[in-house]
């Protein structure tokens, strides 16, 4: 048998629901899970309620993981068509950008070509 040890794993897709859904999970509950599983660092995803699509929403969640979480974290930041100036402003403090391309939680889903081209 091989064993293989890590120091530490980053999970790179978690949906610990804060805000808007923390009877399943918050960030505190979440990377305290996080940490007793061996993963040292999360990476939320922004389809919460509501989505993690402008300043406001970026700024409300990162101080909710500010305050909350234990373990290292980061936030991706999720485009939904319209709000293009939080791409440019807020890039380089977010994890990455989520797009959907598919049906998700909330109004996320990109349905038009155009909208898709003007996040790259």
């Amino acid at each position: 048998m091989v064993s293989l040890s890590l120091p530490g794993i980053i999970d790179a897709h978690v949906h610990l629901r804060d805000p808007g859904a923390t009877h399943k999970e918050d960030a505190y509950s979440g990377t305290v899970a996080a940490l007793a599983g061996g993963v040292i660092a999360v990476l939320d995803m922004p389809n919460n309620a509501p989505p993690t699509v402008d300043r406001r929403t970026f700024l409300q969640k990162r101080e909710i993981f500010r305050r909350k979480a234990v373990s290292d974290y980061g936030l991706f930041l999720g485009y939904d068509g319209r709000h293009i100036a939080p791409l440019l402003e807020l890039g380089g403090q977010a994890a990455g950008l989520k797009l959907y391309l598919d049906e998700t939680f909330g109004d996320l889903t990109i349905k038009e070509p155009e909208s898709l081209a003007r996040a790259f």
